[in-house]
């Protein structure tokens, strides 16, 4: 048997658990199939719709994050630095 992560066995196990949850519904409540195929388009399109959604906020928030960075990759400016103040105790002898 293929060895899987914990992570893909959690996400199959978690799907398999999920459609037997709606086989079970289904069948106790005589639901006709094209009631539960148009329920899953539903479902499928909804959780495609999440997804596209993250994903251009994602986009969104790194585009005004590289624009706030300039070309460079560094702060449009830098931010100052204290001026080091040499010790003259260390001098002298």
């Amino acid at each position: 048997m293929a060895r899987y992560s914990k992570k893909n066995r959690a996400i199959l196990s978690g799907t398999f658990v999920g459609l037997a949850s709606i086989y079970a519904i289904a069948s106790h409540f005589d639901v006709r199939l094209s009631e539960l195929n148009s329920f899953l388009i539903a479902t499928v399109l909804f959780f495609l719709a999440i997804v596209a959604m993250a994903a251009v906020t994602v986009v969104v928030f790194k585009g005004v994050a590289r624009l706030l960075r300039g070309k460079d990759g560094s702060l449009a400016e830098p931010p100052a630095q204290p001026e080091r103040r040499q010790d003259t105790d260390r001098d002298v002898k």
